[in-house]
């Protein structure tokens, strides 16, 4: 798909009506959309000075440290993962060990 076929999918943020241009499903654009708009609202409610920027601004800041704790944990995952297989391997080599001894 060349630049010029890429689709647009309007958006609703905040009130204001967004032209994206891109590939990606307009569902799945939407649904992030909605999802950002409330989060923008929520933050806003929570403001006594309400200025758009300093809304978008805490709500990305907000937004980026999930994704720091997301990608922490998932991390941390991963190492564990690891840790576990590395154990089991280690596990299933001494069982081998004993069914086929090492020749001498």
């Amino acid at each position: 798909m060349s630049q010029d076929e890429h689709k647009i999918t309007v958006v609703h943020i905040m009130g204001q009506e967004l032209p994206i241009k891109g590939d990606v499903d307009p569902v799945y654009l939407n649904r992030i959309a909605r999802e950002l708009d409330n989060r923008l609202r929520a933050m806003e409610s929570r403001m006594t000075l309400k200025t758009s920027g300093k809304t978008a601004v805490l709500t990305a800041l907000n937004l980026m440290d999930e994704l720091e704790t997301l990608k922490s944990s998932s991390m941390e995952a991963v190492n564990n993962l690891n840790h576990r297989i590395i154990a089991n391997i280690a596990k299933i080599n001494k069982a081998l060990e004993q069914y086929n001894p090492p020749p001498k």
